[in-house]
């Protein structure tokens, strides 16, 4: 299982399990069905905006996690999970994280409906090639906290590929993710009030 979601040990795109779980005995039957839920491919469940790095990550097998909820697409395309993972720890998949939180919003929780309506590129439509390389490139290198999202060219390869999946302009792109690690509940500077009268 993947339980924790430590920012700053989770800081790769790919992980490993952090805990064995072992079911009670009058709990095997139920333990039995979660086990057919796990996936290699796990997005955050909650996080802290302010500290997090990875909101996807991708495992050598199956997991189940605390944090982190398993992700089995309808798709069978060989590369889609690794393409999904890629997709959000990219600017656009964030962006559709930041529009799916609840509650609080720089320790958000993510609803399991709200993560199973979050917008995907279907790969039947899409050539999702391009994240699925960048996830091959990228996989085990440190990515930066959103906060500097920015600055971490790591994310820069993400977000490029990102963009050639949607079809636009990677300079929209940067300008979001510059936007992004701007935000209040991100950046965690304090909102200025104005000093001029009206």
């Amino acid at each position: 299982m993947l339980w924790d979601h430590a920012t700053k040990i989770q800081v790769t795109l790919s992980t490993e399990a952090d805990v064995r779980g072992v079911p009670k005995s009058d709990k095997e039957g139920y333990a039995q069905r979660l086990v057919a839920k796990a996936s290699p491919l796990l997005i955050a469940n909650r996080l802290r905006t302010d500290t997090v790095r990875v909101s996807a990550c991708y495992a050598p097998e199956p997991l189940l996690g605390s944090a982190w909820t398993p992700v089995a697409p309808r798709s069978p395309h060989p590369k889609f999970r690794q393409a999904l993972c890629a997709w959000w720890n990219s600017t656009p998949g964030i962006l559709t994280l930041l529009n799916a939180r609840a509650k609080a919003l720089d320790y958000t929780r993510f609803a399991l409906q709200s993560l199973r309506s979050l917008f995907v590129r279907d790969p039947e439509e899409a050539d999702i090639e391009p994240l699925a390389e960048a996830f091959a490139k990228c996989r085990n290198e440190e990515l930066l906290p959103w906060p500097r999202l920015h600055e971490c060219a790591v994310r820069g390869v993400l977000h490029q590929a990102a963009a050639r999946v949607l079809r636009i302009d990677g300079l929209t792109v940067a300008d979001w993710r510059e936007r992004i690690a701007r935000e209040r509940t991100i950046s965690g500077n304090p909102i200025r009030e104005s000093t001029q009268r009206a």
